[in-house]
């Protein structure tokens, strides 16, 4: 699971760093997370076992027993992405599960450069207690 999620983490900042290549000249790039999708990693996760993964191997027997979330997710958000009022939106992690309503209304993502980063904090996201 470290391996994947450095992957992740790194595709992610690929993605940040073409964005400052390539959107002057017209290019948006974003980066999709597509959820909890029925995967090898799922099955892989289920070999190992609860106790040396805890809550992943939680999550992946949910996956495995529901099916994981659909893959038209995906599409969907990828469908809006490509949609006129989403242009010149770029260099941003969009998770396919979460970030959907982004895509209805995109003006607050297009004028706030740190909503969906990879290091996001919003007031509904993230709230200081005390």
């Amino acid at each position: 699971i470290s391996a994947y999620s450095v992957a992740k983490a790194a595709l992610y900042r690929l993605v940040e760093v073409l964005h400052e290549e390539l959107n002057a000249q017209g290019f948006d790039i974003n980066c999709i997370a597509p959820g909890a999708v029925n995967t090898g990693i799922t099955e892989q996760a289920l070999q190992v076992g609860k106790a040396a993964l805890g809550a992943v191997y939680e999550m992946s027997e949910k996956v495995k027993a529901q099916g994981g979330d659909s893959p038209d997710l995906v599409s969907n958000t990828i469908r809006r992405l490509v949609s006129p009022p989403c242009d010149g939106l770029s260099g941003r992690l969009l998770s396919a599960k979460w970030d959907a309503k982004f895509l209805e209304n995109p003006a607050p993502v297009l004028t706030n450069p740190d909503l969906l980063r990879l290091r996001r904090i919003d007031d509904e996201l993230f709230q200081k207690k005390g």
